[in-house]
């Protein structure tokens, strides 16, 4: 249970212009909070919950190898670097175009050279 002066206390909340008190603040933060996960059920979707930055891989011991020479050609460790290259990766991947579920298949990509005459 919290102390009466804690319960009392106020702050200024200057994304309101003005004081609210400790307890006013906590119920307006579980209201949003409410209603963020109230909007995800009504549209559809699952609640993100926030990642701890702890990620454990199990990797091959060559790409392990690979990764620690790497690290330690740019002068940081192991978890910086994989925190960088993992950064560049989910950025590409998110901007990246999704492939079409049904692509068309008679058309061929830009880079294929000639169709063989031979049967396949």
């Amino acid at each position: 249970m919290r102390a009466r002066s804690e319960m009392n206390a106020c702050f200024f909340n200057p994304s309101r212009s003005e004081w609210e008190s400790v307890a006013d603040h906590e119920a307006n933060f579980h209201m949003v909070v409410d209603d963020y996960i109230a909007a995800c059920e009504s549209l559809g979707g699952v609640p993100e919950k926030p990642a701890s930055g702890k990620l454990m891989l199990r990797v091959a011991p060559g790409v392990h190898a690979a990764a620690l020479k790497a690290a330690a050609r740019r002068g940081i460790s192991l978890d910086k670097w994989a925190e960088e290259v993992l950064g560049v990766a989910s950025r590409r991947s998110a901007t990246a175009r999704t492939p079409q579920a049904n692509p068309d298949r008679s058309r061929r990509p830009a880079h294929a050279g000639p169709r063989s005459s031979r049967a396949a």
